[in-house]
């Protein structure tokens, strides 16, 4: 009867233990973006505005070129509206709404890239509210964040 008794034990205590770790398995989901996620006006420092549409197209102002562009010393301080399409992808880690400028005040600024989307919630940064945003110079180093108005 002791013997049975400290099987039902282990065994209860193995429940437990599985069900908890299902449980964080459970919880480390992470909501996938989608496009209407995206749609809509995105600010900036320095003025900066992204507008993002339903039909793929964007239009910005007051993009910082220096953060886009190489070097960024020949671009500091420039600051250029424009227009092209977007589109929300996946990328290697993390979501990632890729811009292509095909109209642009100033032709060198003419470019396309990746800006970043982040959740400010989560451990891993992966929870909505979403912000979108560049690295200002090194990866890991300071941000050119834009946040959904």
């Amino acid at each position: 009867m002791q013997g049975e008794n400290t099987v039902s034990k282990f065994l209860f205590k193995m429940k437990c233990f599985f069900f908890l770790i299902l449980l964080a398995f459970a919880s480390c989901t992470t909501p996938s973006p989608t496009n209407s996620d995206v749609i809509g006006k995105w600010k900036g420092e320095r003025g900066a505005e992204i507008s993002f549409k339903e039909d793929g197209t964007f239009t910005g102002k007051s993009i910082p070129a220096e953060y886009i562009l190489l070097p960024p010393e020949d671009y500091k301080n420039i600051q250029f509206n424009g227009s092209g399409n977007w589109e929300l992808r996946s990328g290697p880690s993390n979501w990632e709404v890729y811009i292509e400028f095909r109209e642009t005040s100033d032709k060198r600024c003419l470019s396309a890239f990746p800006l970043l989307l982040w959740g400010e919630k989560g451990i891993l940064q992966n929870k909505p509210p979403w912000y979108l945003f560049l690295w200002k110079e090194e990866e890991g180093g300071e941000r050119f964040a834009l946040h959904r108005e």
